[in-house]
């Protein structure tokens, strides 16, 4: 993500723009109003296309996903503990809303 981030940030340079990271611009207080200025407008499509540009999106969410991914391996057990109660649950609630 860091590579990524770095990636993005020097495609935003080329546009005149001094942002570390993607969250930066969301942040910035000029960009608070209820509508958009030129500069915003600008940071905006710059944003976007830097994003297209370096893939930002697509690299984002395979980390992600990898992440969580090898959470769920380390936690398969107690997620199948939980799996079953909400099959329980579910039974349940499906019984008592049928009359039986």
């Amino acid at each position: 993500m860091k590579a990524a981030f770095r990636a993005w940030s020097a495609c935003m340079a080329r546009d005149g723009f001094d942002y570390t990271d993607p969250w930066q611009p969301n942040d910035n207080p000029e960009f608070q109003s209820l509508e958009a200025n030129v500069r915003e407008v600008a940071t905006t499509t710059a944003d976007v296309r830097c994003k297209r540009e370096v893939n930002l999106v697509g690299i984002w969410a395979s980390v992600e996903a990898a992440y969580q991914e090898r959470k769920i391996g380390e936690n398969a057990d107690a997620l199948q503990n939980v799996k079953a109660a909400i099959r329980v649950m579910l039974g349940n609630a499906a019984r008592i809303t049928d009359g039986r």
